[in-house]
């Protein structure tokens, strides 16, 4: 009676052991996300888990690859003067800085150049709302601002380039200078604390799409060869007295294919998945086999 009760706890330990385990590795791969204030996160397109991410982004070593950037446009109450003109003022506008890291101090080669600048839809999945699904809907690489829709509003009044990538030197860590590009921006066209033109008449450009609207930037990589950024490359933006930054891990050149990157890790994570699964099966075959001896 004793070795019968042993035997079922044993049993029930070993199909316990089993549903953790896979609940263990289910979870565990589930990903083997003012004036004008940056309060949002700033997302980088990743090539190998091809969505947009604001940390440990992958990196790959192809000047002809430009990374696309975007940030969610946010605020305070703080109003930026003089935003339309003299006398005027806005909580929706206000200066961009984008930093990019440039060089190390041990002659690593950062970021090269940045480029298209511009505020674009948030909305790039098209069901009318910014959410997840922007962040994995497939980049368009063959399309100006890789398939981002450019604000219709987009003009000298809402956006300019004050300055373009100026090297500036750093004051802490292993980076020695990066690039900055400064940048006006206004939301508000007719400056009442309003986002778009709600002044009548209207001018049908300034509407402000479903999604929202976002900063977008692209960013060329270091070329193949260069001397290694020491750590993890960065990318900031400053708005308001708010920055956000994202990091970037560098992989290698991109002569190995992105695709075969991802697909290998992806056929490894399945075998080694099986594998698990099986060895607990043979566990508890094992077990059962022993209790009926």
């Amino acid at each position: 009676m004793k070795n019968s009760l042993f035997q079922s706890r044993v049993l029930r330990w070993g199909l316990f052991s089993l549903m953790v385990m896979v609940l263990m590795f289910a979870f565990g791969t589930q990903n083997a996300k003012a004036d004008l204030k940056a309060t949002d996160v700033f997302e980088a397109w990743d090539r190998s888990a091809s969505k947009f991410e604001h940390g440990n982004v992958s990196l790959w070593l192809d000047p002809d690859w430009w990374v696309p950037m975007f940030h969610v446009f946010g605020n305070d109450n703080d109003a930026y003067p003089n935003a339309c003109g003299p006398n005027t003022s806005s909580i929706w506008a206000g200066e961009l800085v984008m930093q990019l890291d440039h060089l190390d101090t041990t002659g690593g080669a950062g970021f090269q150049a940045s480029r298209n600048w511009t505020i674009v839809e948030c909305d790039r999945s098209g069901d009318g709302k910014y959410d997840n699904k922007d962040l994995s809907y497939p980049l368009n690489e063959s399309a100006p601002l890789y398939g981002f829709k450019q604000w219709s509003g987009i003009g000298p009044n809402t956006f300019r380039v004050i300055s373009q990538d100026v090297q500036t030197d750093c004051t802490s860590g292993t980076c020695a200078n990066f690039l900055a590009t400064t940048m006006f921006v206004n939301l508000d066209p007719d400056c009442d604390n309003t986002l778009g033109d709600t002044t009548a008449p209207i001018d049908p450009l300034y509407v402000i799409p479903a999604g929202g609207l976002c900063f977008y930037a692209e960013a060329q990589p270091p070329a193949v060869g260069a001397i290694n950024w020491e750590g993890n490359l960065q990318a900031r933006i400053f708005a308001g007295g708010g920055d956000k930054t994202v990091n970037f891990s560098v992989r290698g050149p991109s002569a190995v294919s992105i695709s075969d990157f991802s697909a290998n890790s992806a056929v490894f994570n399945l075998g080694w998945a099986a594998g698990l699964v099986g060895l607990m099966l043979l566990v508890v075959s094992s077990l059962y086999w022993w209790m009926r001896r």
